[in-house]
């Protein structure tokens, strides 16, 4: 896994398995190709004693695409 989360695979259509939730991958590309999650993790900043174990931008971008993918809950 590189280091935003997101695997590069290769998406084409049709097939005999097709998943479901293909387009996500493209969503989840596009966030990361305009920079959302960096962009995130600059305007939240954090405060405490220690830092977060995980990066907030990433956290709320794979949350954005639970969301989009029709997830309730983390």
């Amino acid at each position: 896994m590189n280091g935003n989360g997101m695997l590069s695979v290769g998406v084409e259509p049709g097939g005999t398995q097709v998943l479901a939730h293909a387009g996500l991958h493209a969503l989840g590309r596009f966030a990361t190709r305009v920079g959302l999650g960096p962009a995130l993790s600059s305007a939240i900043s954090w405060a405490g004693e220690r830092a977060p174990l995980h990066d907030r931008g990433t956290v709320l971008t794979h949350a954005m695409l639970m969301l989009a993918a029709g997830g309730e809950a983390c």
